[in-house]
C-alpha cells in the first residue's frame, strides 16, 4: 500500500510505502477457517455434543476477518486490531481446547478433525499477534517518475529475474541450503510429537493418524505434570530476569558513564571472567546455596569452612540467585550506554539532574533495543537450564521444564512421541518471545558494538 503526496516546492513526490500486510493475511486466513470449522461442526456429523457456546469461535472467527480487513484498509491501527484479535482468540482455544482434552481422554482416543482444526486456527489468532506489522517509511522520488506505479506480478517477477547475479545466485542456494538443514530437526521433533511410539521406533517418515497424534501433547502435559513445571519455570525465568536487569544495568552504567579508580581494570577482570566454562564454577555455587564456603575460616570450629544458618538446596533462591549477574549482560550495555552523546548528560546536569535522573529518564529509553536483547538471551538461558536444576533440587516443588523432560526417560526405554510433544511445549515460548522482539533484538545486537 502507498500513500503519495505531492511537495511542489521541492518538485518531488514523498510516497509513504508500506510493505505488504503479511500479518493481516494470516489473520483473515486463521479467522476464515476458524469460521468454517466450527459452520462444519454445528451443521455436521460429530462424535460429540454441541452446544450453543459453540458461537464463541463462530464470532471469533468472523470477526477476525473484518479486523483482518479493516487492518488492511487502516494499517495505522493494525496492531490494536491484532491484540483484539489475540483476546478473542484466548477465548476461543480454551473453549475448544476442553473438547480436545475431553476427547483425548477416552481410553481409544478418537479426536473429530475439524475439532483439531478450529483448536489449531484459535491457537494461531493467538499467535498472530507477534507477526510485525508493516510500518510506513518515506521515500522521495522525482514527479513524474514511474519508480511508483503499480507493476503486475509478471512485471515484478521478471524484473526479479534480471536483477538476478551469478552470486547472488549462489548465494540464494547456500541460504536455502542452510535453512533446510536448521529446520530438518524442528520439523522431525513436529512429525514424531504427532506418531505413536511404534512410529517413531520404526522411523516412520509421517504419522499416519496426525489428527489423533494431537492427544499425545494432552497425555505429555498430564503424564509429566507439566503444569507445576510449567509455572515454576515462568517464575524462575522472571525472577532472574529481574535480578539481572538490575544488576547489570546498573554495573554497566558505572562502567560506561562514571569514571571511578580502577574502572578499566576491574572491567578487564569482568571480561577475562567470560573465558571461565560453567562447569568450572558449577561446584563453588553449589557449595554456596549449601552454606559451605571453603574459602572464609571457621570460628566455630577447626575445619575452613562456615555453614550458614539456612540451606538453599530444594528453594527458588538457590535456582535464581547465582544467575542474577552475568558478565555478558553487563559488557552487552556498557557498550550500548558508551554510545550515548556526552552532551545528553550535560544537559540532564544543567536541569539539575544526577545520574539516577541520567539514567531512568535519557538512558534507559534509549537503550530499549540492548535490553530487550538482554531479555531474551537471559529468558532463553534461563528456560533451558537443566543441569544445574537437576542437581539442586530434589523434589517436584521448584524444577523447571527441563528436567520435566526428563520424566519420560524410563527403566522400559524412552517414550520418544511424548519426549517430542513435551519438548515442543517447551521451545514453544521461546519461539513466540523471540518473533515479538525480532526487530529490537536485531537491533540490540548491531548497535552495542559500535563504540569499544
Amino acid at each position: 500500500m502507498a500513500n503519495v503526496t505531492t511537495t511542489p516546492t521541492q518538485g518531488n513526490t514523498i510516497a509513504t510505502v508500506r510493505d505488504f500486510p503479511i500479518g493481516d493475511v494470516v489473520t483473515i486466513f486463521l479467522g476464515g477457517l476458524l469460521a468454517l470449522m466450527t459452520v462444519g461442526i454445528l451443521t455436521g456429523g460429530v462424535s460429540f455434543t454441541v452446544d450453543a457456546m459453540w458461537l464463541l469461535p463462530l464470532a471469533t472467527g468472523v470477526a477476525a476477518v473484518v479486523l483482518g480487513i479493516l487492518s488492511i484498509l487502516n494499517p495505522d491501527r493494525s496492531r490494536l486490531f491484532s491484540v483484539g484479535v489475540m483476546i478473542l482468540g484466548l477465548f476461543s482455544f480454551v473453549f475448544t481446547a476442553t473438547y480436545i482434552i475431553d476427547a483425548c481422554s477416552l481410553e481409544e482416543p478418537n479426536l473429530d478433525g475439524m475439532l483439531a482444526l478450529a483448536g489449531a486456527a484459535a491457537a494461531g489468532l493467538i499467535v498472530q499477534a507477534v507477526i510485525p506489522r508493516p510500518e510506513a517509511h518515506e521515500i522521495e522520488v522525482p514527479w513524474g517518475s514511474d519508480t511508483l506505479r503499480r507493476r503486475s506480478p509478471v512485471e515484478v517477477f521478471t524484473g526479479w529475474l534480471q536483477s538476478i547475479t551469478l552470486g547472488k545466485f549462489v548465494l540464494y542456494v547456500l541460504l536455502t541450503f542452510a535453512a533446510v538443514v536448521a529446520m530438518v530437526p524442528f520439523l522431525w521433533m513436529i512429525t514424531n510429537s504427532l506418531m505413536t511410539l511404534g512410529e517413531v521406533l520404526n522411523r516412520a517418515l509421517l504419522p499416519a493418524d496426525p489428527v489423533n497424534g494431537v492427544c499425545n501433547y494432552v497425555e505429555a502435559w498430564n503424564e509429566a505434570n507439566f503444569s507445576r513445571y510449567f509455572f515454576n519455570s515462568i517464575v524462575i525465568t522472571l525472577i532472574t530476569i529481574t535480578g539481572l536487569l538490575v544488576t547489570s544495568v546498573l554495573s554497566a552504567y558505572a562502567f560506561a558513564r562514571i569514571d571511578f579508580i580502577g574502572r578499566n581494570t576491574i572491567f578487564t577482570l569482568l571480561l577475562i571472567t567470560l573465558m571461565i566454562p560453567e562447569s568450572v564454577t558449577m561446584i563453588p555455587n553449589f557449595l554456596i546455596i549449601t552454606g559451605n564456603v571453603p574459602v572464609i575460616p571457621s570460628l566455630a570450629d577447626d575445619s575452613l569452612a562456615i555453614v550458614f544458618d539456612r540451606n538453599w538446596l530444594d528453594t527458588l533462591t538457590a535456582l535464581t540467585l547465582p544467575f542474577m549477574a552475568n558478565a555478558f549482560s553487563i559488557f552487552l550495555l556498557r557498550q550500548f550506554f558508551s554510545t550515548i552523546p556526552n552532551e545528553l548528560w550535560e544537559a540532564c546536569r544543567i536541569d539539575g539532574g544526577g545520574h539516577l535522573r541520567f539514567l531512568l529518564q535519557i538512558v534507559l529509553p534509549i537503550a530499549r533495543p540492548a535490553i530487550l536483547t538482554v531479555t531474551l538471551l537471559t529468558f532463553i538461558s534461563a528456560w533451558n537450564a537443566f543441569i544445574w536444576p537437576l542437581i539442586v533440587t530434589r523434589t517436584d516443588e521448584w524444577r523447571p521444564l527441563m528436567v520435566g523432560l526428563y520424566n519420560f526417560t524410563q527403566e522400559s526405554g524412552t517414550q520418544l512421541h511424548l519426549l517430542m510433544a513435551g519438548s515442543f511445549i517447551t521451545i514453544f515460548p521461546i519461539l513466540l518471545l523471540y518473533f515479538a522482539t525480532q526487530k529490537a533484538f536485531t537491533e540490540g545486537i548491531a548497535t552495542s558494538g559500535l563504540k569499544g
